[in-house]
């Protein structure tokens, strides 16, 4: 199986609950672990700490290693510069496109609440998680951005099964699937090639992005005759030959570790418990190959077989050492998947505002090429959600860069582009990650003379009121219909006893009372000013950022703007309410995190942040005809692409139960509400620079 396919296919399945032998390898082996990470740290003691895991799968472990490595980072900082501020972190969670980091990034407001708790007098360091899927067996990271990298029950697995094992199309391994007791030797030589030329690619790889004095550390009849795993056991000698081959890294400890033998906590047999991992690990590549209905079966002798062996001979595994805004994180985010609710199939009007606003977007882009050239240019689209707008977006851009360069330096070599996907913690990053294999594929297509770019795409989950990545490390943001979005429920919406005082209405609406107004005002004016300082400790000078933003015309907040829409959404749950569908406490209750901001209180909020300078406030008018490709009224169509944004919060206040009655209704009422004017969608396009 090529490497292509297997980065496609290849992936754990239930890993979280089937990975306890991984866990006592890495508990064996935490010490030594945490040892080179401290002294590594009182060696280079930078302001930045680069971190990486290497195969993190999905699992308990991966955020339980980074939690210790961070711990540990801190007690050394502690002890050797206790009068400094703490480090940033830069953790960077790798595995094929295919994981299942959506698990991970579901984790992580915990994660970082249970990491305050635990530092030291509650100060907790900058600490920045990304995705960056992709095969370890080539590059991943910018030029020296790593210090230290962890890769446990990884390596073993090659980047393709050798070619050489087959003659004719056929395997020569009959009866095996990888290298067993009956195998020819030209088998075990073609593992071992593997290996060499798999270990070798690898560290070539990590030798560009680990920094000077870094380091690196690893924990490892028919269709059954065509059936190969990628799965190759390197002894001691083998791993440290290639190493020392190789030549970038010295080899500071290289250990055997025995897992110790144990029935498992739920009472399992060691036979059960094994086969519980191994299919864990297997069972994406043995479904396709043999079908699904045969697995349960497949296992339950497998656990059998393994615990007779056990009676005869203890089987060891070695392995070798090498609050509300946080509610918000939670719940908020745009449908995923690929189904007729979904974000990547309803958000057209989007699509069209930013081909509008493309030639803009793509002249601002070449223009900070042409005054800061730099080698790594770093790029962040902030809000990207998961539909086919992200990675065209990101296309664009990366070819416009392509362009300004071969007319501005063409006998250099092109940049290396370091690529942020940015969302809450909610949204679907594995629809972006299973189609990256063909993204890069298509812009190597794309690209003059075959002369593809270094593209690393890493995915940064979190609330963008706040930080996100370390300073001074991105030339250029795009957030496209990101902004009018606000980090919570303005508090001033409600009353001395916790109830709504816009009662009928989820937003600001004709009925509203003023202070309404002024509550959602205010909360843009601190959301905003909070994007803004976070963005400039993060951009570098003369960066700029790229804002598309919902907005409306004038100071008046009510009118048949953007906010009107939500007007109508209230009337039809007030509809339903109507029909005892409903509980009218329910609509009473429920609030939109959505302010729709004039041009005039955009420019006073950058001015008075002070970090950016405005080149451009432009309004964009974005036609009607929105959807009716598919032959759908104006109203459905409006309805499909609101519902995609607000099905989570709204399924989560009122019960899935009532959601396509609503937005049936809700496409009824809008249709008689154009018949009479039309709906003015005001969309903001802002262009700021950040000053030297």
């Amino acid at each position: 199986m090529e490497k292509r396919e297997l980065e496609r296919e290849f992936h754990m399945t239930g890993y979280a609950r089937n990975s306890s032998v991984q866990k006592k390898s890495s508990d064996n082996a935490k010490h030594i672990t945490l040892e080179t990470v401290q002294q590594l740290y009182k060696e280079t003691r930078p302001k930045s700490l680069g971190i990486a895991d290497l195969g993190c799968s999905s699992g308990p472990n991966t955020l339980s290693t980074i939690r210790d490595i961070i711990k540990t980072v801190e007690i050394a900082h502690h002890r050797e510069l206790p009068n400094q501020p703490l480090p940033e972190f830069s953790i960077f969670l790798n595995d094929l496109p295919q994981n299942d980091f959506n698990s991970i990034f579901k984790t992580l407001p915990d994660f970082h609440m249970e990491l305050k708790r635990g530092t030291k007098n509650g100060v907790c360091p900058a600490i920045f998680i990304a995705a960056c899927p992709g095969s370890f067996y080539g590059r991943l990271f910018p030029e020296k951005t790593i210090h230290f990298i962890y890769s446990s029950f990884s390596l073993h697995w090659l980047s393709k099964v050798n070619r050489v094992i087959y003659k004719n199309g056929k395997s020569i391994n009959k009866g095996c699937i990888n290298i067993c007791s009956s195998s020819p030797e030209a088998v075990s030589k073609a593992y071992y090639s593997q290996f060499k030329e798999d270990f070798s690619m690898f560290l070539r790889s990590r030798s560009k992005e680990v920094v000077v004095a870094g380091r690196m550390g690893e924990t490892e009849e028919e269709k059954l005759d065509s059936y190969e795993t990628h799965f190759y056991a390197a002894s001691a000698a083998q791993i440290e030959g290639e190493v020392n081959n190789e030549g970038s890294f010295e080899l500071e400890k290289l250990e055997i570790m025995e897992v110790e033998k144990k029935d498992n906590e739920d009472g399992m047999s060691s036979g059960e418990l094994a086969a519980k991992t191994i299919r864990a690990v297997q069972e994406s590549m043995l479904a396709p190959h043999f079908g699904e209905e045969i697995l349960d079966k497949l296992f339950d002798t497998y656990g059998r077989m393994f615990d007779e062996e056990l009676a005869k001979e203890d089987i060891r595994p070695e392995a070798d050492l090498l609050y509300e805004m946080m509610d918000l994180q939670r719940e908020f985010h745009m449908t995923g998947g690929v189904g007729k609710t979904s974000y990547a199939r309803n958000s057209s009007f989007q699509k069209k505002a930013y081909d509008q606003a493309k030639h803009i977007i793509l002249k601002t882009l070449q223009q900070l090429y042409k005054e800061t050239r730099p080698k790594s240019l770093g790029i962040a689209d902030l809000g990207c959600s998961s539909g086919p707008n992200t990675l065209s977006t990101i296309r664009d851009i990366i070819k416009a860069v392509i362009v300004a360069h071969h007319r501005e330096t063409p006998n250099e070599p092109l940049p290396e582009f370091s690529v942020s996907l940015n969302d809450l913690p909610r949204n679907d990053f594995n629809s972006i990650f299973k189609s990256l294999p063909d993204f890069h594929i298509e812009l190597k297509r794309d690209t003059k003379n075959d002369d593809s770019p270094s593209v690393f795409i890493a995915a940064f989950p979190g609330s963008f009121y706040g930080r996100l990545f370390p300073e001074n490390t991105i030339h250029f943001i795009y957030a496209s219909f990101s902004l009018h979005w606000l980090s919570k429920i303005p508090p001033g919406l409600y009353d001395d006893q916790g109830k709504s005082i816009n009662k009928g209405c989820v937003n600001i609406c004709s009925s509203s009372p003023e202070a309404v107004s002024k509550a959602y005002y205010s909360q843009f004016k601190e959301d905003f000013s909070m994007f803004l300082r976070s963005r400039s400790k993060e951009v570098v000078a003369a960066g700029r950022m790229v804002l598309i933003i919902l907005g409306r015309e004038g100071p008046e907040h009510v009118g048949r703007g953007n906010s009107f829409l939500w007007e109508l959404l209230a009337e039809a749950i007030a509809d339903l309410v109507s029909q005892r569908e409903i509980e009218e406490e329910k609509l009473d209750s429920y609030e939109l995190h959505f302010y729709a901001p004039s041009a005039a209180e955009i420019e006073g909020e950058v001015n008075k942040e002070g970090s950016f300078e405005l080149e451009k406030l432009d309004m964009l008018e974005v036609d009607m005809e929105w959807g009716n490709e598919d032959g759908i009224s104006y109203g459905k169509a409006v309805a499909k692409t609101i519902r995609a944004v607000q099905e989570s919060m709204l399924a989560s206040h009122f019960g899935e139960e009532i959601l396509d009655k609503l937005f049936d209704t809700y496409g009824r009422i809008i249709d008689e509400e154009v018949a009479k004017e039309d709906i003015k969608h005001i969309t903001f396009f802002v262009v700021l620079r950040r000053k030297l």
